[in-house]
């Protein structure tokens, strides 16, 4: 005879309850470990970060039993005096609505008070929101940080999504973009192109990313211009160059001074062509990538080194530099795998 074990089954979870509760119809469970703890320093930013956003986590509540309230709450107790605080400056009233959770199973209220683990996350979406709500009402990122418990630069930069249109942050929260393409959107200027694209998104084709980089490349000027690496940072900031950071450190550095970038690259090239115009070669100096160009002119990099006046150990050297040039040269020429074409040189001249 074969004894049949049974496979008990596991209980459903119990459901939660989201409610809206009356301020006035509200209090902290005794229960509660801070019951009866003084307010501290930082509930008058709290309150005022509610008053600008609202509740960004709903109270954890049970029913009231006996002579209590309607709804205690073991869990909120710090968000409940940031309301009291705000009912008594006036800034709300006895029947402003409080949204809870409520909790019947006593094993879930025994989790709100020892781990506060009945509550659900906030999606990143909603802090956004949240955190240009706070940014309009004059909140400092600071202040923002401390009451949200966030690093300032993580409130920074978060606060730079809150400019996205409103499609964005949906197809963020519907999980279709992620933060990143996000980020990549909060960049475009063009809110209109943000919704377009963000409703693609939404409707299921995928996140046109290509549009994003191709948009945020018109007639942009970034720290990898190959004029940059002969001009520098310190030549172009002493000039009065200004320089843009990505908050998000994901993308190269804004030149905003294209002028003062091209005027500095020009000097310095004729000051380095200097040399072989006084040994009696006719120098042209020019920026473009391909200029027209006279056919007895060849390209500064391929000059010859006997007219440099080099001994013969940098004579040497800068053979061995010239051939590394030139192997590399025609690496990053060379037909990549499956096609694509061939790629072209994105050097300046200085002829």
């Amino acid at each position: 005879m074969t004894d049949v074990q049974e496979t008990p089954t596991q209980a459903a979870a119990p459901v939660r309850v989201r409610k809206t509760y009356l301020l006035r119809d509200l209090d902290v469970a005794p229960e509660n470990m801070r019951f009866g703890t003084p307010p501290d320093e930082e509930i008058p930013q709290l309150a005022a970060t509610i008053k600008a956003a609202g509740l960004l986590q709903p109270l954890t509540v049970r029913p009231g039993r006996r002579r209590e309230k309607a709804a205690m709450a073991p869990d909120g107790r710090r968000r409940l005096l940031a309301l009291g605080l705000l009912l008594a400056e006036g800034a709300v009233g006895e029947d402003y609505p409080v949204d809870v959770f409520e909790e019947i199973d006593p094993g879930r209220q025994a989790a709100a008070v020892l781990l506060t683990n009945t509550a659900v996350p906030v999606h990143v979406a909603d802090v956004i929101a949240a955190i240009g709500k706070m940014l309009k009402a004059e909140l400092t990122p600071a202040a923002i940080a401390a009451a949200l418990g966030y690093g300032e630069i993580e409130v920074r930069r978060l606060a730079a999504l809150s400019g996205l249109h409103p499609k964005a942050l949906q197809a963020l929260k519907l999980g279709r973009i992620a933060l990143r393409q996000a980020r990549l959107l909060a960049r475009l200027p063009d809110t209109r192109l943000q919704a377009e694209i963000a409703e693609t998104a939404i409707k299921g084709y995928g996140f046109a990313e290509h549009r994003v980089t191709e948009a945020l490349g018109e007639g942009r000027v970034t720290a990898q211009d190959h004029r940059f690496a002969l001009v520098g940072p310190e030549r172009y900031a002493a000039a009065g160059g200004r320089i843009e950071t990505d908050l998000f450190g994901e993308r190269p550095d804004l030149l905003l001074d294209p002028e003062v970038l091209e005027t500095l690259w020009i000097e310095r090239a004729t000051t380095l062509a200097g040399r072989l115009a006084r040994e009696g070669l006719v120098v042209q100096v020019s920026s473009q990538r391909f200029p027209e160009e006279p056919a007895d002119l060849e390209p500064f990099g391929y000059a010859h080194g006997l007219g440099l006046g080099l001994d013969a150990d940098q004579l040497a050297g800068w053979r061995a530099a010239r051939e590394a040039m030139t192997t590399a040269g025609r690496a990053a020429v060379e037909e990549p795998p499956g096609g694509g074409g061939r790629a072209r040189r994105q050097d300046g001249r200085a002829r």
